[in-house]
Formats: structure tokens, sequence, C-alpha cells
């Protein structure tokens, strides 16, 4: 830098008074902080779920089901209150008793499912 430029500096800070300091200039759109947090929680992957085969045994209001699964080598079965994906839903899939269906199971609550496959 020249001193030239040296001196317009010195002139621009007097008229205009000192630079901000920091971020005080800056306008923030939010992004970034959404970003951080992100990263920095524990995010639910779907690898993570349970997928198991069952039986449609009831039809419950509100496209809810009960459904009959056969969990483990010991062949256990547990009646589960599954609900319809988004993807069943928005296809307009039917399920009525009796299907053999796909089940997903989350591991914070064994007791709930969620339909995402019909059987032919």
């Amino acid at each position: 830098m020249s001193e030239i430029d040296v001196d317009k500096e010195i002139d621009e800070e007097r008229l205009i008074g000192p630079k901000p300091k920091g971020r005080a200039g800056r306008v923030s759109r939010g992004r970034n902080k959404s970003i951080r947090a992100k990263n920095n929680r524990e995010t639910f992957k779907k690898e993570d779920t349970l997928e198991f085969e069952g039986t449609v045994i009831e039809a419950l209001p509100n496209a809810m089901f009960r459904v009959e699964v056969e969990m483990g080598e010991a062949n256990t079965q547990k009646v589960l209150l599954a609900y319809a994906s988004g993807k069943i839903k928005k296809f307009h899939i039917r399920i009525y008793l009796g299907d053999r269906v796909k089940v997903e199971i989350s591991p914070y609550d064994l007791e709930r499912a969620r339909i995402t496959y019909r059987y032919k």
C-alpha cells in the first residue's frame, strides 16, 4: 500500500467514524446457525430402524392398523400399532385385513410401527 492509500483510509475514518468490529456490520441470515446446530446434534438415521414382516389383523380409524409381527429366532409374535407411511397414503394404496406388510419399528418405541410396503 502506498502512502496515499493509507492517508485515504485515515481520512475516511475521521469522517465516517471507526469501522465496526466483529459482526456488527454484517446482516445474519440465520442459515449458518441452523446448519451448525444440525451438525452438532445426533440425527436419527434410517438404518437405525428395525424391519419386519407382519399381517394386518385389525383396521383402526385414521389410517392406523394392528399388525401381528413375528420377531426374532424364537418366533415370538407381537402385536404392534402401525400407521401407513406417507408414500402409501400419497399413492392411495389400500390396506385390508389379512394383508402381508413390511413394517419399520423405531428403536425408541417398540410398540409402534410404520407400514412401508404392502406385499401383493
